[in-house]
């Protein structure tokens, strides 16, 4: 790691050039001191030569303290204060004590951590030791100096500098060391700062998303609420509508009932006078049948009782007349009874659309209750009896209007009986003329007249039997009109309970 990174170096060393710089200073004082005290007379060259070397490592501390050369620059004057000492001191006892200086400025030296300084205050040691020795050797030893001395002091110097060298190897290790920790420890920090701003961007973030998810919830339970309110106006207007389709087709049904209940009320009189008629024409018949008797016993009396005859004939045609009258009139009843059963089949065809419409209806309200969800299974079920109930109405129709069929079927049949009574009548007042224009014959009158009676006879047997068969299909078609009035009751019960349902379904709906 180079030496400019490392800030703690930078910081150790500016503050050990201006120490050592400051400490240089003190040279001159001692010096002149310790001359004074110990009696030296030219202490005052060394105090200024300690002086002169004192200005450059000052001026190099103020102006240059991170210099490389500032270190060297020290070294070399801390390398000159001992030699100064152990000069003032020459010939004294204590001239090898102050050897020992040169021992302390080296170590002073190295609070630079500066290698090349060490090396330099070592080298400038050992040079002034070498030269000296030889140039002026009382200047380094007390007496005369000998290279074994030197040598020994040179060895002492090179042990110590490497002391010193092996010092501030591992002071600078620690140093880079401890500035690779520092560096690390910094970048923990601004990790561990931009982990907390990270932190901080996600609790921020958090709180807004929790303040998003809050607002989303209040929205979702304001939209739910909108729902709810939507679909129980949506329930309501279903209903509304429910209400008044079902109310039409409801009245629609009662009026229905209503009119199957006139429509029998005149089928029921019809038939009262069909049987009515039809007892006539029995009792018609029966006098007819008692005439013709009259008229076969009278027969052998011809001869005696022409006049007599004459007006029992008329008797008969007259009979005979109203007797045709009466079926005659029968014809446009039973035409009117076929116009009403198929009045009533247009009815039934009203109740068929009716039951459609309610099938359909029933099938909306089962899309709706679809489209509600949970809030409209009840409607689900109020529908499905809807469907059930205008498929039976519609079963109802269909065997209605079966009947009513057989209705038409019997009236055709009745019918077709009134025209053979109306044939029969007419062979009866063919008859009575017969009887009439035998009269004027009267030698084959009495031919005629038996054979005209055993004919009148036989046709007033069929007349009856065909009376008979009227009562028959005058009873049934009462049997009909009866079974209308029940499905008239039928129609206004289901029309009632149809009501009902509807009530409790609309009921059902608006409470959601």
């Amino acid at each position: 790691m180079n030496e400019a990174a490392i800030p703690m170096l930078g910081d150790l060393r500016r503050k050990s050039v201006r120490l050592l710089a400051m400490l240089g200073w003190l040279n001159v004082p001692v010096l002149a001191g310790l001359g004074l005290w110990n009696g030296v007379e030219d202490f005052i060259l060394p105090a200024l030569l300690a002086a002169l070397f004192s200005i450059a490592p000052l001026f190099c501390a103020l102006r240059r303290p991170i210099d490389p050369l500032t270190p060297q620059v020290i070294a070399l004057a801390y390398a000159g204060y001992p030699a100064l000492f152990v000069y003032m001191m020459r010939g004294h006892t204590w001239q090898m004590d102050m050897h020992m200086y040169f021992f302390v400025c080296l170590a002073g030296v190295a609070l630079m951590y500066d290698r090349r300084a060490v090396l330099v205050s070592a080298s400038v040691i050992a040079l002034h030791h070498a030269v000296l020795v030889v140039v002026m050797p009382q200047w380094v030893f007390t007496g005369t100096g000998d290279y074994e001395r030197v040598a020994l002091h040179a060895v002492l110097v090179i042990l110590e500098s490497l002391g010193l060298l092996r010092l501030i190897k591992d002071g600078r290790g620690r140093m880079v060391e401890q500035a690779r920790l520092n560096i690390v420890a910094e970048e923990q920090a601004r990790i561990a700062v931009a982990a907390q701003a990270e932190a901080e961007t996600r609790a921020r973030e958090l709180a807004a998303s929790r303040e998003a998810e809050h607002a989303a919830r209040v929205a979702q339970a304001a939209a739910e609420d909108a729902m709810m309110e939507a679909s129980a106006i949506r329930r309501g207007e279903a209903a509304d509508r429910i209400v008044q389709n079902l109310s039409g087709l409801m009245n629609d049904i009662r009026d229905a009932a209503g009119q199957i209940e006139g429509h029998n009320q005149k089928a029921q009189a019809l038939t009262g006078k069909a049987a009515d008629s039809s007892a006539t024409l029995r009792r018609k018949g029966t006098e007819a049948a008692a005439n013709i008797s009259n008229v076969a016993g009278i027969v052998e009396q011809l001869v005696s009782s022409f006049g007599e005859v004459a007006r029992n004939s008329q008797s008969a045609r007259a009979h005979s007349q109203r007797t045709r009258e009466n079926v005659e009139a029968m014809g446009p009843r039973l035409e009117s009874l076929k116009q009403e059963v198929s009045a009533a089949g247009e009815i039934l065809d009203l109740i068929s659309s009716i039951s459609a419409q309610s099938h359909m209806l029933a099938l909306n309200a089962s899309i709706e209750a679809a489209r509600s969800g949970e809030a409209g299974r009840g409607f689900v079920v109020v529908a499905d009896e809807m469907k059930l109930m205008a498929r039976r109405t519609g079963d109802a129709a269909l065997a209605i209007v079966a009947k009513l069929e057989n209705i038409g079927t019997a009236s055709t049949s009745v019918s077709e009986a009134v025209l053979e009574t109306q044939g029969a009548v007419a062979a009866i007042a063919g008859s009575a003329d017969a009887i009439a224009a035998a009269l004027s014959q009267q030698e084959i009158a009495v031919g005629d007249i038996a054979a005209s009676a055993r004919q009148v006879s036989q046709e007033i047997d069929g007349a009856a039997i065909t009376a008979a068969e009227v009562d028959r299909l005058i009873g049934n078609g009462g049997l009909l009109t009866a079974q209308m009035d029940d499905v008239a009751t039928a129609l206004s019960r289901r029309s009632s309970e149809l009501g009902q349902e509807l009530e409790r379904l609309v009921h059902e709906l608006r409470a959601g």
